[in-house]
């Protein structure tokens, strides 16, 4: 199980439901692949790049390392858009990597990047691959560990919205509580978005391994939801930001309600989003 069946379930029980449960193929490609595609390749040239100063030992910004790593992936755009969304990115995502690449090197961080957390049914933290025993894993974008404080880092590509950054904060939760499990030196994690197209960095959540049993519950409570939802068998549509990405948007009953909420600016706040709360 990860974040995105997750989301999914409580998002659109709908698209769940053909996606996992009937296991069909996907009708169509979202109304704009290129944004996906261009997200995609931009994670991959962040990663790349501070894998190559993990190699060096030196987490200094290399602007001309930078440059050819994303020359490299943008040659890999399929989608007409995708190279102009790349392009729109390629300045304020370049600023971005200087500024996390500069924390590393101040704080003398042990780096991670594309970090697996991975959980069993009993809420132990998994260290060895592949097993049948995961419950729920993720891949955390960039995490830095230093003098008892962690810091998980989840790039973004599209715009800042509240949204986006509440629905974040339920995902770098479950990092923060696999990273406070499975790092005991760690007594302290901050999770952050960071808009790319924006350059902001938001301050996801806070958590203090004194609070891990409160953590503990409010995952339980959001595991519950989950399965609750999934044994519930509803396949019921719901109108959200998700629905631009939907691959099963033909013949949806929700398809021209979500069309006209878009065109008047607004969408519904996923379940998953509404259940969060402050940490």
């Amino acid at each position: 199980m990860s974040w995105s069946r997750i989301n999914l379930l409580l998002t659109c029980p709908r698209s769940f439901d053909l996606k996992y449960r009937k296991r069909l193929k996907e009708q169509d490609e979202p109304e704009d692949p290129s944004a996906a595609e261009a997200g995609s390749l931009m994670h991959k040239t962040l990663e790349y790049a501070v894998e190559r100063c993990m190699r060096a030992k030196e987490f200094a910004y290399d602007k001309a390392c930078y440059e050819v790593l994303f020359s490299v992936m943008l040659e890999q755009a399929t989608y007409p858009g995708t190279r102009q969304r790349m392009l729109s990115l390629r300045e304020p995502a370049g600023r971005v990597l200087a500024r996390l690449l500069g924390m590393a090197a101040k704080f003398g961080a042990d780096v991670l990047t594309e970090h697996r957390f991975a959980m069993d049914r009993n809420w132990e933290v998994m260290t060895r691959f592949p097993c049948r025993e995961i419950a729920w894993q993720g891949y955390a974008d960039l995490t830095m560990i230093a003098g008892g404080k962690g810091i998980i880092v989840d790039y973004k590509s599209e715009p800042y919205t509240e949204e986006r950054s509440e629905k974040t904060e339920l995902q770098t939760m479950l990092y923060a509580y696999a990273l406070l499990r499975g790092f005991p030196e760690v007594q302290k994690v901050q999770t952050v978005t960071a808009f790319l197209q924006d350059e902001r960095f938001v301050t996801a959540g806070s958590y203090a391994r004194l609070a891990l049993p409160a953590l503990e519950e409010r995952l339980k409570s959001l595991f519950t939801d989950y399965l609750e939802a999934l044994e519930s068998g509803d396949a019921e549509p719901r109108t959200s930001g998700l629905c631009q990405w939907c691959a099963f948007s033909r013949g949806c009953p929700k398809e021209n309600a979500w069309r006209q909420e878009k065109s008047r600016g607004t969408s519904e706040c996923p379940k998953a989003c509404e259940s969060s709360g402050g940490t």
